[in-house]
């Protein structure tokens, strides 16, 4: 079912989501790979619909997050970078919280400017984070 999540068919894609709905990806070695399975598929709908899958899985480990955050300054479409900030917005961001992934965010994101969106929410949250001092 893993395999389905990562493929270019948005149909194996979508019984993957509901698989993995009901049944999360517990092994992190196996998420690291799915992760990086879909950090390769091209961007399309199949690939906007496997990272919002991922999203499901309130990611927590440092590997999979570093993956996606190289996966968002060379993604091809604005639905692409939107579905990453859904996931690294669940996600313990503040593990991530860096001045330089905030700069590449700002640089690197796709789409209107003018129009608030999930990725300028993430943009925030991490800037606040980053400014806040660390215990």
């Amino acid at each position: 079912m893993l395999l389905a999540l990562t493929s270019r068919s948005d149909e194996e894609v979508q019984i993957a989501q509901v698989y993995l709905r009901h049944q999360p990806i517990a092994d992190v070695n196996e998420l690291r790979v799915v992760t990086s399975g879909i950090a390769r598929m091209n961007g399309s709908n199949a690939q906007v619909r496997a990272l919002e899958t991922l999203a499901g899985q309130h990611l927590s480990d440092p590997e999979s997050l570093e993956e996606l955050t190289r996966l968002f300054p060379v993604a091809e479409s604005a639905g692409v970078q939107t579905a990453i900030a859904g996931i690294l917005i669940r996600s313990d961001f503040k593990t991530i919280a860096t001045p330089e992934l905030v700069q590449t965010l700002r640089q690197y994101r796709l789409g209107p400017p003018g129009r608030e969106d999930l990725i300028d929410v993430l943009i925030r949250r991490l800037a606040s984070a980053v400014a806040s001092p660390r215990l």
